[in-house]
């Protein structure tokens, strides 16, 4: 609101005089100001001074990515590449492909980390707008991707979550939204504010391979409204909560030779997901179950007809594969191999796991 952008432009010229003696001057003219010009109560005066105040005296970083963005919009209608030369940037806004059959390329050692305070996602794939119109054919690659986690104020973009506008989207390291034939190669992310990689809202036939997702504050990938699409050569690592978590209509998936290391929670997460495929997935020393099975109280989410061929899970603290509701046609393949965990299958009570093939339990 004006009364609102009256105060921030008065304290931000107020700064170059006020820090100059003592930060408490400048907190005491902003909340001076508001009480004299507004109607709050005085519980809320300081409340919004302090946050103004926190606001145009936290240290502010330069965005050092805006001619990547630049040169993605100086693309032509038909699409094309660009490359990013070696070096280390700061992004103090996300980096956008909201447009089809484009490609975003590293060349070389190429860094890109969030700025301090920008709340944002760093890379999105798709448009932003909720729904997203859709976007096909376009491909991330070559790229290190910091989300400074410890520098941000939010999970959301720009404020409270599920408020409208970009506060639906997750300040992620990558999110892919409505996308068709989407590909990400050799990407590593880490210490973003909420997953790794987050596809969503459509998506299909997605690629992504080569891909690694080290301690992020949620998850190190999060998947809903996701078909066809497949997911190889995974090194998730260390992340808050899940190494994979899977909801809300993702279905026939594959993922393929995944090491999942020390996630705080369980090594995989899965409910309203039907269809997909594990091939080849270890996954060491989980805070939980290795794997979770599940349902919500809503009719038809759980996770149905879901096969895991050669799954191997070690020093769990609890059993190596949970399936905690009556979930039907999931199934364990091949070689299956259970280390140093507080028990190998667990089910709920009428809940049935079809097990074809060698199971060690030690």
């Amino acid at each position: 609101m004006p009364f609102l952008v009256f105060i921030v432009i008065y304290a931000s010229l107020a700064v170059t005089t006020a820090r100059a003696e003592s930060d408490a001057p400048l907190y005491n003219q902003v909340f001076s100001l508001i009480t004299q010009l507004n109607r709050m109560s005085l519980e809320q005066d300081r409340h919004c001074a302090q946050e103004i105040y926190q606001a145009i005296t936290r240290p502010q970083e330069r965005d050092q990515c805006g001619f990547i963005r630049e040169a993605l919009r100086r693309l032509p209608a038909y699409g094309g590449v660009v490359n990013i030369p070696a070096g280390n940037y700061v992004c103090g806004a996300p980096i956008v492909l909201d447009r089809s059959h484009i490609t975003l390329r590293g060349e070389g050692n190429v860094n890109l980390r969030l700025g301090n305070h920008a709340n944002s996602p760093l890379i999105i794939m798709g448009r932003i707008e909720t729904p997203p119109a859709r976007v096909e054919d376009v491909e991330i690659a070559n790229l290190h991707l910091d989300g400074n986690k410890n520098n941000q104020d939010g999970e959301c973009w720009g404020g409270d979550c599920d408020h409208g506008g970009r506060t639906i989207i997750r300040n992620n390291g990558v999110t892919i939204r409505g996308v068709t034939n989407g590909r990400i190669e050799s990407v590593s992310v880490t210490a973003a504010r909420s997953g790794g990689l987050v596809t969503e809202k459509k998506s299909t036939n997605l690629v992504v391979n080569n891909f690694s997702s080290t301690n992020n504050f949620f998850d190190g990938i999060g998947g809903c409204e996701t078909t066809n699409s497949r997911f190889t050569n995974l090194n998730l690592s260390h992340n808050n909560n899940a190494g994979i978590s899977l909801d809300l209509s993702f279905n026939n998936n594959v993922f393929q030779n995944v090491i999942i290391q020390s996630s705080h929670d369980v090594g995989i997460f899965m409910r309203h997901s039907n269809g997909n495929h594990f091939d080849h997935v270890k996954i060491q020393k989980p805070g939980n179950f290795g794997v979770f099975v599940a349902s919500s109280d809503r009719a038809g989410s759980c996770a149905d007809n879901n096969e895991f061929h050669d799954l191997g899970v070690s020093d769990s603290p609890r059993a190596a594969f949970r399936l905690a509701n009556t979930c039907a046609g999931n199934r364990l393949t091949g070689h299956i191999f259970f280390s140093n965990t507080k028990g190998c299958l667990s089910t709920a009570n009428g809940a049935h796991l079809d097990v074809s093939g060698p199971i060690v339990c030690d």
